[in-house]
């Protein structure tokens, strides 16, 4: 007859964010198996008992479900541990924390972690700094990203890099030392911030030519702001929907006469390329490219640690529209 075993054990996963990894295993000759699948996360919107309780028993309700433990820690991020006889998807133990008004800040599932055997990135992101780039414009995006690394389901690794690998200063005087510089490894996504820097930018032909290059070798290309501009120089707005600063509407229209440029929306996916209207609106396009790259439940953790409004299904609306 064996015997049966709790198994905890800490986890430092996903950048920062800690979680408890919970499973159930049986001795036999010596060795541990698993027998159960596990479901755990750091939850932040569980403010009393009562609360506890209601979410518990939602949780019980839910088929295959054996036991669940939540570690209450009032106006904090407390710790719910949901076992199971088969395996959970994220949305329906997350759909039951929502309906409840608590969010899952990271999962840790013990069967894929004891399995995993790898550390590589699934995406690598760089959010390009440059003298005379607009500090929100980059920093926003950088929150919700870096935030995406540690909290996501993905395993996504979010560098700062600059033209040459140097620091810069940006448009208010900030000086940001980087991780890397443009082009120095492949990528999946790049952020193009605006600011008076960015025309600039847009003007020297060699650093355009480098954004270009990445486009086509497949990276998504995003902009915030004027930094449209950077990339209609790089010849990615010729005939598709995009946006910007409500004050530099009309300049891109000119300089990019077949491009359709939007009026009325924070942010425009156009499948390769995404833009975003002026300077705040960066934050929502970069919460809807965690929503586009991993889930719409992954974005809705960030906004809940960052306190952030978002409003997805109207795809945002432009605080200025004329």
């Amino acid at each position: 007859m064996s015997n049966c075993h709790l198994i905890m054990r800490q986890s430092r996963l996903k950048g920062n964010a800690c979680g408890w990894e919970t499973a159930v295993a049986s001795e036999a000759n010596g060795r541990l198996k698993m027998s159960t699948n596990t479901w755990s996360s750091p939850v932040t919107g569980l403010t009393c008992h009562g609360c506890v309780e209601t979410v518990t028993a939602q949780l019980i309700a839910v088929r295959g479900v054996k036991e669940v433990n939540i570690d209450l820690v009032e106006g904090g991020v407390s710790t719910v541990s949901v076992v199971a006889d088969r395996e959970l998807t994220d949305g329906e133990v997350e759909g039951v924390l929502h309906a409840g008004g608590a969010f899952a800040l990271a999962r840790v599932d013990a069967m894929s972690f004891l399995g995993s055997t790898t550390n590589a990135p699934d995406l690598a992101v760089d959010v390009l700094f440059f003298d005379g780039a607009e500090e929100l414009d980059a920093i926003g995006p950088w929150e919700v990203l870096r935030f995406w690394a540690e909290l996501g389901d993905r395993r996504v690794d979010v560098r700062a890099v600059s033209l040459d690998g140097k620091s810069v200063r940006c448009a208010k005087g900030l000086t940001v030392d980087v991780d890397g510089s443009l082009g120095d490894r492949p990528i999946d996504l790049l952020i193009v911030p605006g600011g008076r820097g960015a025309d600039i930018l847009a003007g020297d032909l060699e650093q355009v030519g480098r954004i270009s290059r990445l486009a086509e070798q497949g990276a998504t290309m995003a902009s915030v702001c004027t930094g449209a501009q950077v990339l209609g120089a790089a010849g990615l707005l010729d005939g598709i929907n995009a946006t910007t600063h409500w004050m530099a509407r009309g300049q891109l229209q000119k300089s990019h006469p077949s491009a359709r440029i939007s009026s009325g929306e924070r942010w425009v996916d156009s499948g390769d390329v995404v833009t975003s209207a002026g300077v705040s609106a960066g934050i929502d396009m970069a919460l809807h490219l965690v929503d586009r790259f991993d889930s719409r439940a992954v974005a809705h953790r960030i906004c809940s640690v960052m306190e952030y409004p978002w409003h997805p299904e109207a795809r945002g609306e432009a605080v200025i529209s004329t």
